[in-house]
């Protein structure tokens, strides 16, 4: 008999009813595909899916899974304890769920509308998952192009996507007609003030085709680009020192030592009424940061 490396002897096959399946000590669990699932409840709705899709392509969920449970029953574990994601949309999850888990007979992209793919992109951005995030980018891209450059401004500030939002300055600047009063007030007055300012002095040199932005709005598209970008440092999205939520709940993450793990959030703007709860109850501008103090 050969011995497959991919397979993780177990001393005991546990099961969820042990009366009805024999116990074994020479079966075997394999390492990719012996998959825990896990159940959400999201507006009064009960889902049970493979957890692996959560864990490995979310750096937040995959946090959240490691903690150990605050009593002996994990939530997610069962219908009775569920993983409630409060504030979240259904109909956006399940199409993020369209995306992880398609119900077709060979695995394929699914096709979906340019709605159904701003719902994923919004959870995408929400919970850290960076593949569906570019994958949702990749699809949406002739719905960005084919938009009203104002309209694609504002979906690149939105979704934090910045060649949407610098491809919309462009072309506002390059527009033959004037920026409305409702184009300024979409996009602001800062805004609306350098696209004049640009507009201005190309005019004069006769060279608005061959326009290129330079510098206008800088920091705005770094932030962008930064914000679900894993080898970036991440930039405030609000001035205002971080607030950091702790869940009291110790991680072994060295040899021999404990630390507590930290979520860190952008302070409250003006618009947010009350500081998130969890990872799971807020709509955050750019994603929670995992970070861990002694």
């Amino acid at each position: 008999m050969t011995t497959n490396a991919s397979l993780t002897p177990i001393s005991t096959l546990a099961t969820t009813n042990a009366s009805l399946i024999p116990v074994s000590t020479s079966v075997t669990r394999h390492t990719d595909y012996y998959l825990d699932s896990v159940v959400f409840e999201v507006q009064n709705t009960i889902y049970r899916v493979p957890r692996f899709q959560f864990e490995r392509h979310s750096s937040i969920f995959a946090a959240t899974f490691s903690l150990p449970p605050a009593d002996d029953v994990a939530e997610g574990s069962s219908e009775a304890k569920p993983l409630k994601l409060e504030g979240i949309n259904r109909l956006d999850f399940e199409r993020l769920l369209k995306v992880l888990y398609p119900l077709t007979p060979v695995f394929k992209t699914p096709n979906l509308t340019n709605t159904e793919w701003l719902s994923v992109l919004k959870m995408a951005n929400m919970w850290d998952f960076l593949e569906v995030r570019e994958l949702a980018i990749e699809k949406l891209g002739d719905h960005a192009t084919s938009s009203d450059c104002v309209e694609r401004i504002l979906l690149g500030r939105q979704y934090n996507v910045s060649s949407w939002a610098r491809s919309g300055y462009a072309d506002l600047a390059k527009r033959e007609t004037s920026i409305s009063v409702e184009d300024a007030a979409k996009i602001g007055l800062e805004a609306t003030v350098q696209i004049f300012k640009l507009r201005e002095s190309l005019l004069k040199t006769d060279s608005l085709k061959t326009l290129e932005l330079g510098d206008l709005f800088k920091a705005e598209l770094q932030q962008m680009d930064s914000a679900h970008d894993p080898s970036s440092p991440p930039l405030p999205a609000l001035p205002g020192p971080d607030v950091k939520i702790n869940f009291n709940t110790s991680v072994p993450l060295e040899s021999g030592k404990n630390k507590k793990l930290r979520v860190r959030f952008p302070a409250p703007s003006s618009t947010t009424s009350a500081l998130p709860t969890s990872p799971f109850s807020f709509n955050p501008a750019t994603p929670a940061v995992a970070t861990t103090s002694s």
